[in-house]
């Protein structure tokens, strides 16, 4: 018997994803989701998605990673609970491939927080992670670092403003998009 895969992983839209926590510890939270849905092969956006989250534990906050991402109570103020933030993101990334720029710990908070409101998530289960792909690429490159703002900045792309979920979701698709031009022109 021959196993057949059958994930279409090429055929689902992709949904370019970047979360912002309020730390980076197992029992910090999301505080805002990012994200741009494209279609393939194309990799045309197709929509936006961003929010803010109503945070629920602010005194587990990590108060430095707050002031990374521009927490305040007046940005906040039209922050939505995290319930109704997973309902919305599920509608917008429905059966689409995730794929992130260092894509692990978005991965766990959205399954951990998918798990605490008791909602099941609804994107494709397999997950791209653009860092890994692009320190394959770049390794040889003489760069040292490879964090988002790097690449950026070694590939001349726009990014910014840095540590904005849909920001970050559109530098990473960029990145991906460059990523992929340069294959298929053979570098």
């Amino acid at each position: 018997m021959r196993y057949v895969a059958e994930t279409r992983i090429k055929e689902r839209p992709l949904v370019f994803v970047d979360l912002e926590f309020s730390g980076l510890a197992a029992d910090n939270e999301i505080l805002q989701i990012g994200a741009v849905l494209v279609s393939q092969p194309a990799f045309e956006p197709i929509g936006e998605f961003s929010v803010r989250v109503h945070p629920r534990r602010l005194e587990n906050a990590d108060r430095k990673a707050l002031k990374l991402i521009g927490y305040s109570a007046r940005k906040w103020k039209d922050a939505i609970p995290l319930k109704d933030a997973l309902e919305q993101f599920n509608a917008f990334a429905d059966d689409a491939v995730l794929v992130g720029y260092n894509v692990v710990g978005d991965f766990y908070q959205l399954k951990k927080s998918f798990y605490e409101v008791d909602i099941k998530p609804t994107y494709h289960w397999q997950v791209l992670d653009v860092q890994s792909m692009i320190f394959a690429e770049l390794y040889r490159s003489g760069m040292d670092g490879f964090r988002m703002r790097e690449v950026v900045r070694y590939y001349r792309l726009k990014g910014g403003p840095w540590h904005d979920a849909l920001a970050d979701a559109r530098a990473t698709l960029e990145i991906f998009k460059k990523l992929m031009r340069r294959i298929e022109e053979g570098r």
